[in-house]
């Protein structure tokens, strides 16, 4: 296998910065099991790069195939943002994903700055059948390495794009699609009704969504909590956004006529 060059090592590890990301339209998911998730994808494939302490032998055929590039062990923790890299890393270009405002199942990150988060979002909205994966601008980055590694494999296949919530609502009114809001002073999600299209805004971890939406007197709703210690105030934002998505997958009407 073929050493990368010093340039091509540079350009790896200008990857860690949502700056260069963005600038190169490219971004590194880790790990042998994760390469080969985006590999069964629709994303083009820019280049592998493996530690030079791995031999071909210990390799998946379908990476041995794509001829890898080696990186020394130094080089490679400079280009990985793991504590503990497996060896193994992929560079893929960012799609151009245009806005998709159809379907009846659409969730919105709203200024969400956690990446495990976020990337759970993105897995846990997939496995429920999301229709659109919508971020505000103030929103961690899509791409940063920690959300894909946490989407396991949902970020390459997933329809996911930015919109302001002006946006958003504009085009869920365009829709028909119902916003709702995750709030904890909304009325409890077991006792609301899901309507037939809707979308599902999750806000920022502390203070929850923007004032725009509460603006705007959107229905929301909250998780009740059936703990004894009154200590505990709220969820973790990915495990809420996870429930929301299942009770709305399993409650949603079928029938295009409900409203």
């Amino acid at each position: 296998m073929e050493r990368a060059s010093k340039r091509e090592i540079q350009f790896v590890s200008a990857l860690k910065r949502r700056k260069d990301r963005w600038e190169y339209k490219a971004f590194v998911v880790e790990g042998i099991k994760m390469v080969l998730e985006l590999l069964r994808t629709d994303l083009e494939l820019h280049r592998v790069y493996v530690n030079d302490t791995i031999t071909p032998e210990s390799l998946p055929a379908e990476i041995v195939s794509l001829a890898p590039k080696l990186l020394s062990n130094r080089d490679f923790k400079r280009a990985s943002s793991l504590v503990n890299p497996e060896g193994i890393l992929a560079v893929f270009t960012i799609p151009e994903y245009p806005p998709q405002w159809s379907g009846k199942r659409w969730l919105i990150a709203d200024r969400i700055n956690d990446p495990g988060n976020l990337g759970t979002l993105m897995r846990s909205a997939e496995w429920f059948g999301a229709d659109a994966f919508i971020c505000t601008p103030q929103t961690v980055d899509r791409y940063h390495p920690k959300v894909v590694q946490a989407s396991k494999g949902s970020v390459g296949r997933l329809h996911h794009f930015e919109a302001d919530p002006h946006e958003v609502m504009r085009q869920a009114e365009k829709h028909g699609v119902q916003l709702i809001a995750l709030d904890m002073g909304g009325d409890s999600m077991a006792s609301s009704r899901v309507p037939r299209a809707c979308g599902l805004i999750l806000g920022n971890e502390t203070h929850g969504i923007s004032e725009v939406w509460k603006d705007a007197n959107l229905p929301s709703w909250t998780i009740e909590n059936f703990s004894k210690d009154d200590s505990m105030d709220s969820l973790n934002v990915a495990m809420a956004g996870t429930l929301a998505l299942h009770w709305v997958a399993t409650h949603q009407p079928e029938n295009p006529e409900t409203v």
